[in-house]
């Protein structure tokens, strides 16, 4: 048992490596293609937007399949349900992430956007993220205050990875009941060390904007690989609650 246990920290360990050098490599375009290639695979439909939409459409096809394969329910104590639920939450959660990066099909299918929302959103587009309360930006094009970015739906991504992803996962570690208590409430528990990845995904991000000027490009290429990257990880999350929830299928029948 402890042989085997030692296996999967190392198996971790390596999966880890492996994958920081992947993100690290997903943000060194910007160093080594010229100005033109790297707008060509960051902008809008661009490489790393598809990639982006194809994995949240993954993350969140997953996560129903979780849903209708789960046994054990959640134990809210004033109710107690027979499927997970929160894997319906989290199915509905990334498929808006998949409309949203795509405009929800707008160039796709060449619709225009309704005056209504286009005279608000930012970019003209048929999406939610742009619309003047939500983005990081006023109409002006000045940086909001901490206050007007409360309601931006990009730190709201941001505060999820960063509780589910990152801090519930070392509470669970250092706290057995708040464990036990998640458990029954049916949070699932991802590893440290892919929450380690999401912390490793936005410090890169951070490290980039030091290196790297996107003052003469007409996006932000590493806000487009930063979305691709937490894409990515979600889908790796994905894999993991797989397994957690065929444990769960074996344990329950």
């Amino acid at each position: 048992m402890a042989k085997e246990k030692i296996f999967v920290q190392k198996k971790g360990l390596v999966y880890l490596f492996i994958t920081i050098i992947f993100l690290f490599l997903s943000y060194s375009i910007c160093l080594f293609f010229n100005e033109s290639t790297v707008v060509k695979l960051t902008g809008e439909d661009g490489l790393f937007e598809t990639l982006s939409a194809i994995f949240f459409l993954l993350v969140s096809v997953s996560f129903f399949y979780l849903f209708f394969k789960s046994k054990s329910g959640n134990n809210f104590y004033f109710y107690r349900t027979r499927k997970n639920v929160l894997f319906l939450l989290l199915a509905f959660m990334f498929l808006f992430a998949f409309g949203e990066e795509i405009s929800w099909g707008q160039r796709i299918f060449s619709f225009e956007t309704p005056k209504a929302l286009k005279n608000i959103n930012l970019q003209g587009e048929f999406n939610i993220h742009n619309i003047d309360i939500f983005h990081t930006t006023d109409p002006a094009g000045n940086r909001k205050s901490i206050a007007g970015l409360l309601l931006n739906l990009d730190r709201i991504f941001s505060l999820f990875w960063l509780s589910w992803c990152v801090i519930i996962p070392v509470l669970s570690k250092l706290h057995k009941r708040f464990c036990n208590w998640l458990k029954e409430v049916g949070v699932p528990i991802i590893p440290i060390w892919l929450g380690f990845l999401f912390i490793s995904n936005y410090l890169l991000s951070k490290v980039g904007e030091l290196f790297i000027s996107s003052a003469n490009l007409p996006n932000n290429p590493l806000v487009e690989i930063k979305e691709y990257n937490f894409a990515f990880l979600f889908f790796l999350v994905c894999i993991y609650c797989f397994k957690e929830v065929s444990i769960d299928i074996r344990q329950y029948g």
